[in-house]
């Protein structure tokens, strides 16, 4: 089981600390591109891809730092694309939502509010997978790295 030290706690919380700075900053401001982030992402997919990520990441770095064999690194790539499959479910929670108010209206709808509801549908599965790319990325780096040292 891996255990946790204060450092990894501490970064933890000023994660927290910073996505909570992040909507405040973001939520003043409608127009600017922060505000349309944390509209995008809501109270529910923002934590839960900030989570993740970091959970993610201080799993994969607890077992790249504890561990040498290949296949435990790469029993680790399901985890590190955990927040990938977030971001997915909320993509395709934004679609049906999107779907379900266009469907309710009764005329056609704004093609710039179709385009609006794409974009803030597309920005959840973006952000989740830029929250899954630094444990892939370490996962990766360290499964390449360790099939080589065993081929020589």
């Amino acid at each position: 089981m891996p255990r946790f030290s204060i450092r990894d706690v501490l970064y933890f919380l000023t994660g927290f600390a910073a996505l909570f700075a992040f909507i405040a900053l973001g939520g003043n401001k409608e127009q600017s591109i922060l505000g349309f982030f944390v509209d995008s992402l809501g109270l529910l997919y923002g934590p839960a891809l900030l989570c993740s990520g970091y959970i993610a990441f201080f799993l994969c770095c607890k077992v790249v730092r504890r561990t040498c064999s290949v296949g435990d690194v790469a029993a680790c790539l399901p985890i590190a694309l955990l927040p990938t499959l977030i971001g997915a479910f909320g993509m395709i929670h934004a679609f049906i939502y999107h779907n379900f108010v266009f469907g309710s209206q009764s005329s056609y709808p704004n093609p710039s509010n179709l385009l609006y509801a794409h974009s803030v549908a597309l920005v959840c599965m973006a952000t989740g997978m830029a929250a899954s790319a630094p444990s892939y990325i370490l996962l990766s780096c360290v499964l390449v790295r360790q099939v080589l040292h065993r081929d020589r």
